[in-house]
């Protein structure tokens, strides 16, 4: 899309109420087709929580749509609503402009032929055959300078009217763009997300949508995503696998806000080089973990049966060579 007409669409979305946030989000994504939000934190550059919540705000602002698969899916809409209100606005604007136009015509005309007419019956009366053979032309031809006149005082106006219908044609040539561009593509079974960031956003978002079970593998447990597990209703059951030193202060902070929920069991790991996931026996996720250069792993997301039944021997294998901790 042109520098240009993305330029214009980022005014428009502003002008709306969005936010700065919001409108780069929306921008990023335009013309990617359906995302997770996992493959979003790769490319928006911005928090987790921040997506979350600016995602809502462009549902809500209908140019953004939630797809319902698993997991779901977001599709930036072309801003097709958003500029129906300029097109609505230059319309009022040329019936205001053309009925102004209209009224100052027969006004100011109906007064200058009315005074013309009474002074050239009274002071020359003798004339007022002749007179009124000619009165008709002069007529005419103030009705082409008062046109002037009033045409000079809205010509700012019709120029700012102008300009507006320039960017509303930028804003068209946006729109097409966007709609070729958009790719509508179904929902993928399986698919790779790079970088720790990424791996552990979606982590987070798979999380929250848990019904039944959780089964985690991380390196550290201070490494868990907490804040998501403690929104978690109860009756979710949780099983972990994490390096746990009971030295270090960070790790028996996480231990303690896991100790309150009911079922709930964790395993340590000394050597916990690897990142992986199962939500509900539907979902998983599973990672290399490299602490070298974290951004610079590959993890494998999937919702396909063969590879959720394939990696959840992993996590069989993790759980069974660690050891129980008592909470």
């Amino acid at each position: 899309m042109p520098s240009e007409s993305r330029e214009v669409i980022r005014k428009e979305l502003l002008k709306i109420g969005l936010s700065e946030d919001a409108v780069t989000l929306y921008m990023t994504i335009l013309g990617k087709g359906p995302l997770t939000l996992g493959e979003i934190s790769m490319i928006a550059n911005l928090p987790f929580q921040t997506i979350e919540k600016e995602l809502k705000n462009l549902i809500q602002h209908e140019l953004m749509r939630e797809l319902p698969v698993t997991p779901p899916r977001y599709e930036a809409l072309p801003p097709l609503k958003l500029f129906a209100r300029s097109f609505e606005h230059v319309l009022t604007l040329f019936r205001e402009l053309d009925q102004m136009l209209k009224d100052a015509l027969e006004k100011n005309i109906s007064k200058i032929d009315e005074t013309t007419r009474t002074t050239l019956e009274r002071h020359f009366d003798l004339l007022k055959k002749e007179l009124f053979k000619s009165i008709d032309s002069i007529v005419i031809d103030l009705k082409t300078k008062v046109t002037d006149l009033i045409s000079s005082s809205i010509m700012k106006e019709f120029e700012e009217m102008k300009g507006e219908i320039d960017r509303i044609n930028l804003t068209i040539n946006a729109i097409y763009d966007a709609l070729i561009s958009a790719e509508k593509k179904a929902p993928k079974e399986v698919w790779i997300i790079k970088g720790l960031k990424s791996i552990f956003a979606h982590m987070k978002d798979s999380i929250s949508r848990a019904k039944f079970w959780i089964k985690i593998v991380v390196p550290e447990i201070s490494q868990l995503p907490v804040e998501e597990i403690e929104k978690l209703p109860e009756n979710v059951r949780l099983q972990i696998v994490a390096r746990y030193d009971p030295s270090i202060s960070k790790h028996r902070e996480v231990i303690s806000k896991l100790s309150s929920r009911k079922f709930v069991q964790i395993r340590s790991r000394e050597k916990c080089d690897m990142i992986g996931l199962i939500t509900d026996e539907k979902e998983v996720l599973f990672a290399p973990y490299n602490e070298k250069n974290p951004e610079n792993i590959y993890g494998i997301v999937a919702v396909q049966e063969d590879m959720v039944f394939a990696l959840r021997d992993f996590f069989t294998y993790a759980w069974t060579t660690a050891r129980a901790i008592e909470l």
